[in-house]
């Protein structure tokens, strides 16, 4: 699974809500076991998963072995 972060984000500027969060999908607790991750809680109260301060998300548009995000709109980077 590819995980991103976007540029410009971090745990107390969660920019991605609303329709963002319908192709970058937020990492939430127990979606995978990472280590050196922290939790914080979204602007809409939900909980995701963090790495260095940076939110983590997956792009919806992925397919197992394909990661296809890297550099998409809005800047998001690949972490894995």
């Amino acid at each position: 699974m590819a995980l991103y972060t976007p540029d410009g984000e971090s745990a107390t500027n969660v920019r991605c809500t609303g329709a963002c969060v319908s192709i970058w999908k937020p990492l939430r607790p127990g979606d995978a076991r990472l280590s050196n991750t922290s939790t914080i809680t979204r602007p809409d109260g939900t909980k995701q998963l963090t790495l260095s301060g940076k939110p983590l998300y997956t792009f919806a548009q992925d397919t197992p072995g394909k990661a296809t995000g890297n550099g998409a709109k809005d800047a998001f980077g690949a972490k894995q």
